[in-house]
């Protein structure tokens, strides 16, 4: 394949790719505060260019990234943008209905957005019903997996923090001229009952009431060698299992309200 950005391609090269093969990458990311440190793009264009590499190394095509996603409890910090759920969780699924009028019958979703999740996984079981298969990763909780397992992150807590040393090394990796590490300084909220039970139990606060920078963790101890270290275990990863999604059976159509199950 000599092109894997579906934009890029003429109506001609789509249909003789998808001859062949059917599936999809759907990049879904969010415009967000990131710190004072990181692009407020951070989580939209780290799904593009994930989604390009696992692309070109599975030779999948890539679709149009939706860069925008449900930000509400980062809205108190400029530069975020923000959709309501069922605003976001319409337009992935009108957009997948067209993939799917365009023959595509495996949709993976590339999400780096925590609270893309719900509208991806409500879209995703409206296209089982149509006998499409769907998948969709968490990157971020993915990559922090692979990054705790790794030995090299040195933040004493908030590994796993917004815009911290992890977070802002995988950007350093992508995308070094967009960060400007002067403006970020460790960012440690003070004890709380969300801090004290993060990554347990969710409470529903906005990102200002705990932080001054948009910002949670040890940004300073970020380094590019790091992030290029975890994007390469991440995509092992998900090369592996994109593999597999492309030879899964597909899913039977189904009526959800009556389970009846058509061929």
């Amino acid at each position: 394949m000599q092109k894997i950005f579906l934009a890029e391609m003429t109506s001609k090269e789509l249909k003789e790719i998808l001859e062949k093969d059917t599936t999809v990458i759907l990049p879904v990311g969010a415009t967000e505060v990131c710190g004072q440190h990181c692009p407020v793009g951070t989580d939209h264009l780290t799904a593009m260019e994930i989604a390009k590499r696992l692309g070109e190394k599975t030779q999948t095509i890539v679709a149009p990234t939706i860069p925008i996603g449900d930000s509400l409890p980062l809205m108190g910090f400029p530069g975020t943008l923000t959709v309501k759920t069922d605003t976001l969780y319409l337009y992935i699924r009108d957009i997948c209905f067209s993939l799917v009028a365009n023959r595509f019958e495996r949709i993976f979703f590339l999400n780096t957005h925590l609270y893309n999740i719900y509208p991806i996984d409500r879209a995703a079981r409206d296209l089982k019903s149509k006998g499409v298969l769907s998948a969709q990763v968490d990157f971020w909780r993915l990559l922090f997996q692979f990054a705790g397992e790794s030995g090299l992150i040195e933040s004493k807590k908030f590994m796993i923090g917004h815009g911290g040393e992890v977070n802002t090394s995988v950007v350093l990796a992508l995308f070094p001229n967009l960060v400007d590490l002067k403006s970020a300084p460790e960012e440690i909220p003070e004890p709380s009952l969300a801090s004290r039970y993060q990554g347990t139990i969710i409470t529903y606060r906005d990102l200002v009431d705990y932080s001054r920078t948009g910002a949670v963790g040890y940004p300073d101890l970020a380094s590019g060698e790091k992030g290029k270290i975890f994007i390469e275990k991440t995509l092992e990863f998900l090369v592996q299992f994109m593999k597999e999604f492309k030879s899964e059976p597909l899913p039977l159509r189904s009526n959800p309200l009556t389970k009846k199950k058509e061929k």
